[in-house]
């Protein structure tokens, strides 16, 4: 099969286990996938004659687990291979026994009893001698992980495509074309008695078509079918348009394009191929970033995902690996990027359930992607899961496995999201204005752990909303109206067996001008100060907001029971995001609000001109009447402080002017001629906030915060 095996797989545990001491398992070293129904039949005989031979049992069992559909005997002569070694030495051979017992419990989905068994051996140390522990710790996180993945539902359909697609051979790299409501994929299928065969014995690979019609699949034939191309090759990836193609052919990558109604002979990708393997690659629709696997040098394993983009002269960059966060020391293959966002391919690492397992990553900024998601049960199985496809709107998706029920080694699944939502949760909720006029109301949906949109709509006349999203991710929601406050909220969607989920009904406040005084609240965890995604998300609504409405002001406030370095910490870090998001920082203020908060709390409150000055000469009269003494600042470095005043005329610090501030002010004299007096070093604007109201009480009405910058900038 292209790029997932050779088509010919050899007892991992021979060549790299057990063969460490000599032992003879030649018979289970040339076990070849293309011939293993006869292997089977073959060892069938050998254990009716011989019932009792451990090894004829073991080869036999683990031939077992290696047929998606003969996987459930392995269990009983595996475990009697082992009972029977374990009578004799507690060897190599019972070693290697116990080892395939535990692959053939995940197999067939006890995963408790196949974590026991491999746990067993490593308690027991007596794989030292015969096995390389990372190899039995992988296959226990195989299992483990399996259990957590593994789900029953009946939500979600998995549908292995009918025999006009599925045959006794492989079938893989589905590719579903919308304009034309085709599907293009691989197999090795061929109705000629003679034909040609590759290395492995089985016919050489092709690319063939099926036509869809109302969801099913009325004919099939060979995709070139007058071409250079009709043998030899395997589909990659096919543009939306239909005239563009990328195709596998001799272990590397090749361009072909469609030009007067036919095919151009196939082009080596140069800009991406080595002298290595490069075994599966795909574009976005914009042609302009490639993403391909490729084992050469250099890379965290063995295949690794490259990527290339091309640049404003339309050259390819040189390929990049795309890092830790999706390679592994193990194979990812089988890459698909979906609508320039959404990476998903297959890996034998990461938190796979053994074999390949499908994943997904959302690439930020053309350069970065998130941290890889397994798509858990049933997308993936005990087997290999891989090229995964799905259609614009997600609605359908294809991809390859050879679990359990497959017609041949590998077959083609289909599942249809329309018709399922154990993939999508359905969010229901209700969002109206205070004086019920509830038109134009919108509602956006972000992922959280990337911040990026994952669905929006409006509200109808009562109200009501309803969006889907992803599963196994939280979400950070906002409904927003012209000439009202927005308003926002957080959720999970969850994997479970509820298909919908209700959300708090929200009330709109309108925004009246001379009345403004809303307040949200940010939650911290601890004492964390950094702006986590959710936050930031608030924030962007907030700058949003704001720049439509320039006059009004905020007040950041916070518990007053907390660690000060925290309180400012966190502030200053709010300020500095408004700040480089276009919101002067004159139009914030520090504690003005009551600090009877939570500790993890901090208030973000706006308001009008007028309430502001309100709230800031009560801040300045309750300072007074509990005599707080002014903070005179002491951060050498400070990045804020306040000028008093500016005059024409020089006054030196020990003028009676500066006298309530016992003369401890600093001057510079400026471009604009003026000698500027200024009061302390603050490192965080709150503190040089909680520092001004106090020079103001002490009748510097004037005085004002300002970067220290600013001075040096302007001598």
């Amino acid at each position: 099969m292209k790029k997932i095996l050779i088509l010919t797989i050899f007892l991992i545990i021979t060549s790299s286990l057990v063969a460490q001491k000599g032992n003879d398992n030649s018979s289970r070293d040339e076990i070849n996938i293309a011939t293993l129904s006869k292997t089977i039949k073959e060892y069938e005989k050998l254990v009716l004659k011989n019932p009792e031979n451990p090894e004829y049992l073991m080869t036999l069992g683990y031939c077992y687990t290696l047929s998606p559909n003969l996987a459930y005997k392995s269990i009983d002569v595996l475990t009697k291979s082992v009972n029977i070694y374990a009578l004799k030495k507690k060897d190599a051979n019972f070693i290697d026994a116990s080892f395939l017992l535990g692959i053939a419990y995940r197999k067939n989905y006890e995963f408790d009893k196949s974590i026991a068994i491999f746990n067993d051996i490593i308690i027991n140390k007596e794989y030292k001698d015969y096995k390389s522990i990372d190899i039995i710790e992988r296959e226990l996180a195989f299992s483990k992980n399996a259990k957590i993945f593994y789900k029953s539902s009946d939500l979600l359909i998995v549908k292995s495509l009918d025999s006009l697609v599925n045959t006794e051979y492989s079938e893989h790299s589905p590719s579903y074309l919308e304009n034309s409501n085709r599907l293009v994929f691989t197999t090795k299928k061929t109705g000629k008695l003679n034909y040609k065969k590759g290395s492995d014995g089985q016919p050489i690979e092709k690319t063939y078509v099926a036509n869809w019609n109302n969801s099913n699949i009325d004919s099939v034939r060979p995709f070139f079918p007058n071409s250079k191309l009709k043998n030899d090759n395997a589909n990659c990836w096919i543009s939306s348009t239909e005239d563009y193609m990328l195709i596998y052919k001799q272990e590397n990558i090749y361009i072909i394009k469609k030009q007067d109604n036919k095919w151009t002979d196939p082009k080596a990708f140069k800009e991406i191929n080595s002298a290595y393997t490069e075994s599966d690659v795909c574009m976005n629709d914009e042609q302009n970033i490639v993403i391909f696997s490729s084992d050469r040098p250099g890379g965290y394993g063995k295949l690794d995902l490259y990527m290339s983009i091309k640049d404003e002269k339309g050259r390819w960059t040189k390929p990049v690996n795309l890092g830790k966060n999706i390679n592994t020391s193990n194979n990812e293959n089988g890459p698909f990027l979906h609508n320039n966002k959404t990476l998903y391919f297959s890996s034998e690492g990461h938190n796979s359930m053994g074999g390949y397992d499908v994943f997904s990553s959302e690439l930020v900024d053309n350069k970065d992607f998130s941290k890889t998601k397994n798509l858990g049960s049933p997308i993936n199985s005990i087997g290999d899961d891989i090229f995964y496809f799905t259609t614009k709107n997600r609605h359908l998706a294809f991809f390859t496995s050879d679990r359990i029920g497959s017609k041949g080694t590998y077959d083609i699944y289909m599942i249809d999201y329309t018709d399922s939502s154990l993939v999508y949760l359905n969010i229901k909720g209700n969002a109206i204005k205070e004086n019920n006029k509830n038109d134009d109301i919108f509602v956006e949906t972000f992922k959280i752990s990337n911040k990026l949109k994952e669905a929006n709509t409006t509200t109808n006349q009562e109200g009501d909303y309803t969006v889907n999203v992803h599963r196994g991710s939280n979400y950070f929601l906002t409904v927003k109206s012209d000439g009202y406050f927005f308003e926002s909220l957080s959720f999970s969607a969850p994997f479970n067996d509820f298909k919908e989920k209700q959300l708090p009904n929200i009330k709109l406040t309108e925004v009246i001008l001379g009345q403004v005084n809303k307040q949200y609240s940010i939650t911290y965890r601890d004492e964390i100060s950094e702006i986590n995604n959710e936050t930031e998300l608030f924030l962007t609504n907030l700058v949003e907001f704001l720049k439509k409405y320039p006059n009004l002001k905020i007040d950041l406030s916070s518990s007053d029971k907390i660690n000060v370095k925290v309180t400012n910490n966190r502030i200053q870090n709010i300020v500095d995001y408004l700040k480089e998001n276009g919101i002067s920082d004159e139009l914030v203020s520090t504690n003005l609000m009551n600090s009877k908060l939570a500790n993890d709390e901090l208030l973000v409150t706006i308001m009008d001109v007028n309430i502001h000055q309100v709230a800031f000469q009560s801040k300045i009269d309750e300072d007074y009447d509990n005599n707080v003494v002014v903070n005179t600042g002491n951060s050498e470095n400070g990045t804020y402080t306040i000028q008093v005043a500016a005059f024409r005329n020089r006054k030196t610090a020990k003028n009676r002017f500066f006298k309530a501030l016992n003369n401890n002010v600093a001057e510079i004299k400026c471009k604009d001629r003026l000698w500027h007096y200024t009061y302390g070093k603050y490192q965080y604007k709150s503190e040089a906030e909680d520092a001004l109201i106090h020079i103001q009480r002490k009748g510097y009405a004037d005085a004002f915060v300002r970067e220290v910058q600013w001075y040096k900038d302007n001598k």
